[in-house]
């Protein structure tokens, strides 16, 4: 029996467990997969073991709801924050390391469950994309590509585009190989006003949209300010479907910040 807390963070949820749970053993993709099934197991946008780290409060190991493994989740973060605290691995009020496959990112226990975690974008593989490639589609045009750890795309919205028409060109561009090999999140994104923007986010591994995608809000607060569309200056301020995120730029560092709830806990028979 392994012992697993779900947690959701602005409505991306995970299966999160303890290293020391497995003993040793290695869970298959198609375990994964299994459990993350909104039908026949717990149910999950994605897959997280904590593990013991010699250079942070823990190491995170994420992994997509179709088994695959991935370098970083943003959302992810905020959950292993409060997993963290649940297991005494850290302690309120903090501010404490988290090891992922893209490093180390600072992170701090905030009051009511809500956790800051540093994001780290690759600032080199932001592309700013031509707006008439897409002249097909008026209800919104390509915007720029980067690379938050997890690679995305920006689209900004200039219509009132359906969740159908949106899931449309989410799929096409899901699997375009320009920007990476292994395809791309979409995020559609509109502005509301100053340092208030909408996101919704197609993740690849989930092959859907997701309520919220943390890498994906930090992805477009990041395109939008280096373009000048909203002020580097200010707390960036993000509603997805699942929740409000905030987004802060500190010198050469960028944070994402937010809510996370346990939903239950349980055990696993595998």
């Amino acid at each position: 029996m392994i012992v697993f807390a779900k947690i959701q963070a602005t409505g991306n949820d995970f299966i999160v467990i303890d290293a020391c749970e497995l003993r040793g053993r290695t869970m298959s993709s198609e375990q994964i997969r299994n459990i993350c099934d909104r039908h026949y197991g717990v149910g999950g946008d994605g897959l997280i073991i904590i593990y013991p780290s010699s250079q942070a409060s823990f190491l995170m190991k994420y992994f997509n709801r179709d088994g695959s493994s991935g370098n970083m989740c943003g959302n992810g973060l905020r959950a292993s924050c409060l997993f963290a605290e649940l297991r005494n691995l850290t302690r309120p009020g903090t501010t404490f390391l988290i090891e992922s496959d893209s490093g180390l990112h600072k992170a701090t226990s905030l009051d009511q469950n809500k956790f800051m975690v540093q994001i780290l974008p690759d600032l080199s593989s932001l592309k700013k994309l031509d707006v008439n490639q897409n002249g097909s589609c008026p209800e919104f045009h390509l915007h720029s590509f980067i690379d938050t750890g997890v690679p995305h795309l920006i689209l900004l919205e200039a219509g009132n585009a359906g969740i159908e028409y949106r899931r449309k060109w989410a799929e096409y561009y899901r699997w375009q190989k320009d920007f990476d090999s292994a395809g791309v999140n979409v995020n559609f994104v509109r502005k509301m006003d100053d340092n208030h923007i909408l996101v919704q986010t197609y993740e690849r591994g989930v092959e859907d949209f997701t309520e919220s995608c943390g890498s994906g809000v930090a992805a477009a607060s990041i395109a939008l300010a280096t373009s000048g569309e909203i002020d580097y200056h200010q707390n960036v301020i993000i509603d997805t479907s699942g929740g409000r995120l905030e987004v802060q730029f500190r010198d050469e560092e960028v944070y994402l910040c937010g809510p996370v709830e346990i939903s239950f806990t349980g055990q696993l028979i595998i």
